[in-house]
């Protein structure tokens, strides 16, 4: 077992493009639970109704499940790091629109579409991310590899709702929304 996590750990300091997007999506991933956070609270506060935050989770979760397979198929299609930048970017700009609509206390309607656009957009970045690894390490440190990136994925369940929960208390839903337009560009 002590072998085993010593491999681990060298995979992720001899590695230098594994590290990176291990970083990538540590930060990423942070920023999309800080979002989640914000959107749940925007459509609450605007609305004081659960059914219109169900509304706006279940977008998020249809888009998902109708559109990843289809997104990953685009991700094998494609040129993947093009790809995951391409889905960030139009991330930034989807959350960043709908920072605006939280700022301007706009239509819940709009924010559940948006919502679902992001969702969408998003469905295609787990593909493309597990497909990376094969081209940035060795077959013989997947396994680990994988082992880290949902170890991360973890960690940044448990972080991104606090930070999220954090920036919505002290500031507003459009702040956090803004910080996780932050984590996709970075």
């Amino acid at each position: 077992m002590s072998e085993s996590r010593g491999h681990t750990f060298g995979l992720v300091r001899r590695n230098a493009q594994f590290r990176s997007q291990l970083g990538a999506i540590a930060i990423s991933q942070t920023g999309d639970w800080i979002y989640g956070v914000a959107s749940v609270v925007f459509v609450y506060e605007e609305t004081h109704s659960a059914a219109w935050v169900g509304a706006m989770i279940m977008a998020r979760q249809l888009a998902y499940m109708f559109l990843s397979a289809v997104a990953g198929a685009f991700a094998d299609r494609y040129d993947r790091r093009r790809w995951l930048i391409t889905i960030n970017l139009a991330l930034a700009a989807v959350v960043g629109v709908f920072a605006g609509v939280a700022f301007s206390h706009g239509p819940v309607l709009a924010a559940v579409v948006l919502a679902f656009v992001a969702s969408s957009i998003a469905s295609g970045y787990h593909p493309a991310m597990f497909a990376v690894l094969p081209e940035i390490v060795n077959e013989a440190e997947l396994a680990p590899a994988n082992a880290v990136l949902s170890s991360v994925e973890q960690v940044s369940v448990m972080v991104g709702p606090a930070i999220g929960a954090l920036l919505v208390k002290v500031s507003s839903p459009g702040v956090a929304m803004l910080v996780d337009v932050a984590t996709f560009v970075v």
